[in-house]
């Protein structure tokens, strides 16, 4: 669903994207500009973000709530900070900017698909275990 819904939204945007902006920003040919990019940049990145809130809710689900808030913590907050400090400081552009969201969902999904696997393992590890005691 969340793929689905994602070549939707990146389809609309692409071929609707100045119509929609313009209806908030009408004859603002800069806002319309610099919005079209936020659209390219962010709506066609925008399933990593899906991908991210379903292998969060994964791990939430498997009771590793835990490990799913320091995931997000290190992924969505480092991963942005740590591109405004070093990449947008020496790009300083409103496109480089944008770029911290698609990457910081990207880096964050694959910190939960890590730890989703981990923590599976790690379960049937003790599942393993509990059915040789019995």
């Amino acid at each position: 669903y969340v793929c689905v819904l994602w070549a939707l939204q990146a389809t609309i945007s692409h071929f609707f994207g100045e119509f929609l902006i313009g209806l908030y920003a009408p004859a603002d040919a800069e806002v319309i500009k610099l919005g079209m990019l936020k659209f390219r940049i962010m709506g066609y990145t925008y399933g990593a973000l899906g991908i991210m809130n379903v292998m969060s809710g994964v791990l939430r689900g498997m009771g590793a709530s835990l490990i799913n808030m320091i995931t997000a913590i290190v992924g969505v907050c480092g991963i942005r900070i740590l591109w405004i400090l070093t990449v947008f400081r020496a790009v300083h552009t409103i496109g480089t900017l944008f770029w911290c969201y698609p990457l910081s969902w990207i880096g964050t999904a694959n910190l939960n698909g890590t730890m989703t696997i981990y923590t599976y393992k790690k379960e049937q590890r003790v599942a393993w275990k509990q059915r040789e005691n019995q």
